[in-house]
């Protein structure tokens, strides 16, 4: 039997209507993203980061329909844009082309979610391509979480690569219980084609309480960085750190944040085409993030050996591999001492929006390699609507803030 143009649309329509029909709710969620990230990197003849300056807003709504299979048990899907737009990327009066305001659309999400809670844990699935916040490996929150990813390394994701590279695309499994956490995904980053590798990466993490305030975990990336159509080869980069955390952030008290880490992080390369032996590489890190009121300082300092000893090396394609291989902060390169400073203000305006302002600084090689201004905005419609839910509860007695309790 033929099917008409007619004939598809009213099924679709019928499918659809009976869809709505049947799912007991509707729900959407909006986010909006606003960076700015001033780099100044010409001191010294810093050989690790140019000089630039990144500027983008990016806004992320999404519709999705959930259907509840048991009480403890959500089945979802989800369907979205990510509309990501550089400042000052558009035409100017000497050329004829270039990317227009009304040309922001830099992919759709379409994933389907499990959600379900299975006596102590609840279990979370995502598959498709989702918002990378679902992951550690992308979230970008304040850090007050106990088991978020808030010390993880800025080795795995640079800062322009956590802001830019917003979604991911493949598979994302979670357990969380009450004082542990677990995650593995897989993020397919390229399809091969004419001058496109097929490259993806697996991610692992997983952190849970030891004793009272004392944590320990692992974070783990396994990119595989294949051939395209035209070019042979594959590299292997592996990273893993192990982690111990301490949270001495005070139960009541002015200062809002406190915790030290230490990890260990180990690096594996291998070119295969160029270089059969397997380069290892590693070192250790301590973080500390301390926060009174707004005003915070973050400090990253590592010792040990060159972490992307492939940055340099020419590919077969004649050019370096560089940050189309390395996801990670390239000052890790350095090789010896490293050390990551910022110092941030970030005041509490409410559960949904998150403002800071903040100047990190870089030293590596003995001396000061150069600094970033940074500021960002975020805003996430569903803690909004989280919080006027809980804000409608009679339980819920929250004082209002002074500008005192803004500022600092």
């Amino acid at each position: 039997m033929r099917m008409t143009f007619k004939k598809c649309l009213c099924m679709a329509v019928l499918l659809g209507g009976g869809l709505l029909a049947s799912a007991q709710t509707f729900t959407y969620d909006v986010r909006f993203d606003y960076g700015f990230d001033n780099r100044e990197f010409d001191v010294r003849n810093n050989r690790y980061a140019s000089s630039r300056t990144l500027h983008a807003a990016r806004l992320t709504p999404s519709v999705g329909l959930l259907f509840p299979q048991d009480r403890s048990i959500t089945h979802s899907v989800h369907l979205g844009v990510d509309l990501l737009k550089n400042m000052g990327e558009s035409r100017t009066p000497y050329t004829s082309d270039g990317i227009e305001n009304i040309g922001l659309l830099r992919e759709m999400t379409l994933w389907y979610g499990l959600d379900a809670r299975l006596r102590q844990t609840r279990w979370t699935g995502l598959a498709g391509i989702f918002p990378a916040r679902h992951s550690v490996f992308g979230d970008l929150s304040d850090g007050s979480d106990p088991l978020s990813g808030r010390n993880l390394s800025t080795a795995f994701l640079s800062d322009a690569n956590r802001f830019f590279d917003n979604n991911m695309e493949g598979l994302l499994v979670k357990a969380v219980r009450a004082h542990a956490r677990y995650e593995v995904g897989l993020d397919w980053m390229g399809m091969p084609g004419i001058g496109r590798r097929e490259q993806f990466r697996i991610l692992s993490f997983g952190k849970g309480l030891v004793t009272e305030r004392f944590y320990a975990g692992w974070a783990l990336q396994v990119h595989h960085y294949a051939g395209s159509e035209n070019v042979r080869g594959v590299v292997d980069d592996i990273l893993l750190s192990p982690f111990l955390e301490l949270d001495l952030t005070p139960r009541r008290s002015e200062i809002r944040l406190f915790t030290l880490s230490v990890a260990w992080l180990e690096s594996f390369q291998r070119d295969r085409q160029q270089d059969a032996a397997m380069r290892r590489s590693g070192g250790v890190q301590g973080t500390a993030d301390f926060r009174w009121r707004a005003l915070g300082l973050r400090n990253e300092a590592f010792f040990g050996g060159d972490l992307l000893p492939l940055y340099g090396l020419l590919s077969p394609e004649g050019t370096p591999y560089g940050t189309d291989l390395y996801r990670g902060n390239p000052f890790f390169r350095a090789g010896g001492p490293y050390d990551r400073a910022e110092l941030y203000w970030q005041p509490v305006v409410s559960s949904f929006l998150d403002l800071r302002l903040g100047a990190v600084l870089h030293f590596a090689d003995g001396g000061f390699q150069g600094w970033q201004q940074r500021f960002t905005v975020r805003f996430d419609l569903e803690k909004a609507r989280a919080s006027r839910r809980s804000t409608r509860s009679p339980q819920s007695r929250m004082r209002t803030p002074s500008l005192f309790d803004l500022i600092l």
